[in-house]
């Protein structure tokens, strides 16, 4: 197997923003299989470069492969879900407690902007995600861990498909705009256990919307 050029490694992760473009946005759906020949057909670059994209997102969790079923879009199984959301609710508790003891006064005002810019986007999807992406980049700023960063950064990734389930749900992006604003409102108020409660509810009612959006609850 020959190996890929500095070129071809700068043109892969052109190709991974693509197609994780694609799969959050479900233009490219749960199960969807990626054939490697079309996918250059549709991008204009070779297989080794489109094979290494696929290694981007397969580290992801966005894209997985199996001998049997080849590449696919990753179908999370709602018991998957759930195990990714309840550590989700761990670490950004830790990081809303962590925010509230350690961070400065402009990582403060970047939070409240962010929170606002939330709840200015909530009738666009698309601004919406890139408002609560910047929210989380500043709050673990503030939290001031760098390893809590890098695992919590490893489960939104996970988490990102599973935020256009939970969004679907009725009522669901007001609903997630007010609890977003309780957590700035606590950690303004500096209560470090407040602020991670909320953050502990916002995530809850996350998944509980998502598990009747997936219409999968399992017994």
């Amino acid at each position: 197997m020959g190996s890929v050029s500095r070129r071809e490694r700068a043109a892969h992760l052109r190709v991974a923003d693509r197609l994780r473009d694609q799969i959050l946005s479900h233009e490219l759906e749960p199960g969807h299989h990626l054939i490697e020949r079309e996918l250059c057909e549709t991008t204009g670059f070779s297989r080794p470069v489109v094979r290494e994209a696929l290694r981007v997102l397969e580290s992801e969790g966005l894209v997985s492969s199996s001998l049997a079923r080849g590449t696919h879009v990753t179908a999370l199984e709602w018991s998957e879900a759930r195990a990714i959301y309840e550590v989700r609710a761990s670490l950004e508790s830790l990081a809303a407690r962590l925010f509230t003891l350690n961070a400065n006064a402009r990582q403060l005002v970047d939070l409240r902007d962010s929170a606002r810019e939330i709840r200015a986007s909530v009738k666009n999807v698309t601004r919406y995600l890139a408002a609560k992406e910047q929210f989380y980049d500043v709050l673990l700023e503030g939290a001031g861990n760098d390893f809590l960063a890098e695992m919590l950064s490893t489960v939104n990734m996970r988490t990102r498909v599973l935020r256009l389930a939970s969004l679907s749900a009725p009522g669901r992006p007001a609903s997630s705009v007010l609890e977003m604003m309780q957590i700035v409102a606590a950690i303004e108020s500096g209560d470090a256990n407040a602020a991670a409660a909320a953050c502990q509810t916002h995530v809850q009612n996350a998944a509980l919307a998502a598990e009747q959006s997936l219409g999968s609850a399992q017994s």
